[in-house]
């Protein structure tokens, strides 16, 4: 016998993480950073910081040059800084980041036919450097957010219209005629309704909020 539907409804459900991307400075910048991603998944749902090109106004880059963080832009130069050539701009300090983009993703399925995604890019820091011109493509100070240390997402998964279904089968021993009250076992199984609904949030460490929907799917 299949479970039957019962009248009990669990209130909207909500389970919060963080999800940080750290350590990115322990090694010098190179084409990827020393992560390449970060994510969790629950019920079809996924977030995920990951090291791939961020988009600005000069295009997508891998790695950024930005603001220092050690250091002003104006401070003396470092003792092995060999001096800048002729006609060179003045040399001053600048910050290398690597690009990371924060993505959520909802699930799918015929009533949401694409899977409902946004992102957002940052620039996370991997040291400071010294130079006339900037070691890497330079969009300037605005253009992404700029993070060092420690860089989390406050991650929240909501889901909604969970039902009850239940049922009630016989355990009766083959060799005993009689029924008694210990041979019924009840199975019940949380499930979703026809409207149910998984939200994902994500809020970033620049106060940047990322939030999409899809179906919720449990078992029958």
């Amino acid at each position: 016998m299949d479970r039957a539907r019962t009248n009990v409804y669990l209130p909207e459900q909500t389970w919060s993480l963080k999800l940080c991307v750290v350590n990115q400075h322990m090694s010098s910048a190179g084409p990827s950073a020393p992560t390449r991603n970060v994510f969790v998944e629950f019920l079809g749902a996924r977030v995920e910081w990951s090291n791939e090109p961020a988009e600005t106004e000069l295009g997508s880059f891998s790695v950024y040059a930005g603001p220092p963080v050690e250091h002003e832009v104006d401070d003396p130069p470092p003792p092995d800084w060999p001096g800048a050539q002729p006609g060179e701009p003045p040399p001053r300090w600048w910050g290398v980041y690597y690009a990371f983009v924060l993505r959520i993703t909802a699930p799918s399925n015929s009533e949401y036919p694409t899977e409902q995604e946004k992102t957002m890019g940052y620039g996370i820091w991997a040291y400071d450097s010294y130079d006339s011109y900037p070691p890497a493509p330079y969009p300037g100070d605005d253009a992404l957010p700029w993070l060092s240390g420690e860089c989390c997402a406050e991650v929240t998964f909501l889901v909604n219209d969970v039902y009850m279904r239940g049922k009630v089968r016989d355990v009766t021993p083959s060799g005993r005629c009689l029924l008694d009250y210990t041979d019924r076992v009840a199975e019940y199984a949380w499930c979703a309704d026809d409207n149910a609904k998984l939200t994902v949030r994500a809020v970033g460490p620049d106060g940047t909020v990322l939030e999409a929907s899809g179906p919720l799917v449990l078992g029958e």
